[in-house]
């Protein structure tokens, strides 16, 4: 048990300065960027290849499928070829949301594993399709079960913090620009085996079951290595969300009732039910209400259930359109999926397309080749992402640029029909390097401003909505843009309705996305805009120590030093505030505990301090009266997060209020007998 007294208020803050510094070394050094879990980032990114590579695996052989399929020619196939491409994003906008809020109800990691496992059994059944029908279907169910995805990023944003999330985001385009390397190289090499002379040696018969479904090698390679990452996740993610619920509490009780031992594989332990660390704090002038806190930690207790129990508040697409700053950032997002659908749906069309109708006429091993060297920049953008944030002087600045730059090279890139020879391979080569650097940073930044602008407690939600509304455009494109660009190339047409006219539209919404991106204010880490930091800053040094009302809001002083690059120096000398308070020292005490044990921290405060209980307060007490407090996590979305296990240090003694500790029951009527036996 470890306890603290404060004599009235009137303790040595250099001691208590001391303490907090051997407790916190960092708040000496300043805040320093918080290392990397890559114990569990790196089975995250096992998992979230499964979604890249299970695109990427069909795009070099899609329109020769449905050729071989329906007996047309290649060109002809573009006109169908949007199909099962728009239903698989169908299914995802239907999904999407209810993933994000799965994934917040029960937890990210089984959300995670059924969400690749669904994957991995609908893409075996995809490579044994016979008929347009069947590969629409598959790609429809597909869609609705790729949720995993949502549940990583959550993840990630659950395991970072304000200094170093744009490097653990990254890792989402980092992992997709892997997965557009590895899936174009399966597909392309491995489609068609019967008919292929790079597996000759395999001697697979055309009249054989892998000569009549050439499909189903490649998407039996996407698909175990699917069951490859629910067997890692299983094994090795930690569950990383603390509000999430058991299944037992889910769902009904008869469902309960005859799949318990079930539910208790599929879901095996939970962070709510780690040891808790029990908080109990009393007056200083009247000691001995320690032996008669039984009654005051049972009603603790009873309101800490009742919070924990209690539903949470609705959100969903309409209450995030009605806020302006996430429905600006879901349109931009949707401008940016539009021009990225337009061009994936186009771009095989026009590779495999022959030169006398503006296509590139190449094979799908030649173009799974193209696909995998772009994205060898894929990988190097997202490794300097972090810093190119810093270097462009924030996220606004970045985004813009990229967008613009993004528009720039997709009208350039079919201008490679007018060379000849290997000119115009190595001519796409080059434009497609420098566009898929900038598409990494494009949607890399929509994933860090989703994470900073959703409201507290739902950032799974709004990833869920984020990536509905996207997949809702995604899965209108190919209806329309796939059958326009078959038109064009059909026949000699005029510029611009040549096979110009598809990459013409591609390049609209980013322009208009990035005019939108210039009107919108992006908030730092801690929840404040980076055009208000300043002032605020201004204000707190005003108040000379008296940081109650707006300067208090601030968070913590990590949030002030964001991964934006945008902190003021005079943020070094508002240090010591936080330093020397004493809500800081308690909340270390508080907070540095015993892994696997129950402990007792009783912290006797003056009579009338902030830290006081309100029913404690006596009618004369000088202490100011305790504003709400406000989590330094506001935008993180872990809410309910009593225990900060990565000791981020309070921007105020207002805001310290210490929160109500969770209680194990079991401790307490252990307590209350011993209190009746003495």
């Amino acid at each position: 048990m470890a306890s603290v007294s404060v004599d009235n208020g009137t303790q040595n803050t250099e001691q208590a300065s001391s303490l907090l510094s051997e407790r916190n070394p960092s708040a000496q050094r300043g805040v320093k960027e918080t290392p990397l879990p890559w114990n569990q980032l790196s089975t995250l990114c096992v998992v979230l290849l499964t979604e890249s590579i299970c695109s990427f695996v069909l795009i070099p052989f899609v329109p020769s499928f449905i050729a071989y399929i329906k007996g047309w020619d290649v060109e002809r196939a573009g006109y169908a070829s949007g199909f099962p491409v728009g239903l698989f994003m169908l299914g995802q906008v239907i999904s999407g949301k209810i993933w994000g809020t799965l994934s917040d109800m029960v937890g990210r990691k089984l959300a995670i594993s059924a969400g690749v496992l669904g994957c991995a059994i609908c893409m075996f059944f995809f490579g044994l399709s016979e008929s347009l029908w069947a590969m629409c279907l598959w790609r429809f169910v597909h869609g609705l079960l790729a949720g995993c995805s949502i549940a990583a990023k959550t993840m990630i944003n659950d395991l970072t913090d304000t200094t170093n999330r744009a490097k653990g985001l990254a890792l989402v385009s980092l992992t997709w620009g892997v997965g557009t390397l590895l899936g174009p190289t399966v597909g392309g090499s491995l489609y068609n085996p019967a008919s292929s002379s790079a597996l000759a040696f395999l001697h697979i018969s055309p009249t054989g079951f892998v000569g009549r479904h050439p499909a189903f090698l490649p998407s039996t390679v996407a698909a175990m290595y699917n069951l490859f990452a629910v067997v890692i996740s299983v094994l090795f993610l930690r569950e990383s969300n603390k509000d999430a619920r058991p299944l037992c509490c889910v769902l009904p009780p008869s469902i309960v009732a005859i799949f318990a031992p079930v539910l208790k594989f599929v879901q095996p332990r939970l962070p709510c039910d780690d040891n808790a660390v029990e908080v109990t704090v009393v007056c200083a002038s009247d000691c001995s209400g320690v032996s008669s806190t039984a009654h005051k930690k049972r009603a603790i207790a009873a309101d800490c259930a009742t919070r924990t129990s209690a539903p949470h508040s609705s959100f969903g697409f309409k209450e995030a359109f009605l806020n302006p700053l996430l429905r600006n950032v879901c349109i931009i997002s949707m401008l940016i999926s539009i021009s990225d659908m337009i061009f994936a749906e186009s771009f095989p069309l026009w590779s495999v397309a022959d030169c006398e109708h503006g296509g590139l006429e190449l094979s799908p091993s030649r173009m799974a080749n193209l696909i995998l060297v772009n994205s060898v920049p894929a990988v190097l953008a997202n490794i300097v992402f972090a810093r190119v944030i810093q270097y462009a002087g924030g996220p606004t600045r970045l985004w813009i640029v990229s967008q613009l730059t993004y528009a720039f090279l997709t009208v350039v890139m079919p201008f490679a029909t007018s060379l000849g020879g290997n000119g115009r391979f190595w001519y796409t080569m080059a434009i497609g390097m420098l566009r898929k650097a900038v598409e990494c940073w494009c949607f890399g930044l929509i994933m860090v401003v989703v994470s900073l602008t959703a409201p507290r407690g739902r950032v799974g939600i709004m990833f869920g909505i984020q990536q509905s509304t996207a997949c809702m455009v995604r899965c209108v494109v190919p209806f329309i843009f796939a059958p326009l660009f078959a038109w064009s190339i059909e026949r000699p047409h005029s510029f611009p309705f040549n096979h110009h006219l598809v990459f013409l539209f591609s390049a609209n919404p980013l322009l208009i996305a990035a005019y939108m991106t210039a009107g919108i204010s992006i908030p730092s880490g801690d929840g404040i805009s980076e055009a208000e930091d300043d002032n605020l800053l201004q204000m707190e040094e005003g108040s000379n120590g008296d940081r109650s009302g707006s300067g208090s809001r601030r968070g913590s002083v990590r949030s002030q030093y964001s991964f934006f690059g945008s902190v003021n120096e005079r943020a070094q000398e508002n240090d010591s505030l936080f330093r020397n308070s004493f809500a800081e020292l308690a909340k270390s005490l508080a907070t540095n505990f015993t892994p696997g044990m129950d402990q007792n921290t009783i912290l006797a405060v003056p009579r009338g301090a902030p830290s006081q209980l309100p029913e404690e307060r006596g009618a004369g007490a000088t202490g100011s009266p305790i504003s709400e407090g406000v989590d330094s996590r506001e935008n993180s979305g872990q809410e309910c997060d009593e225990v900060d296990i990565d000791a981020e240090y309070a921007a105020s003694t207002d805001e310290m209020t210490l929160p109500p500790p969770t209680i194990q029951m079991r401790s307490l009527k252990l307590e209350e007998r011993l209190s009746h036996t003495g």
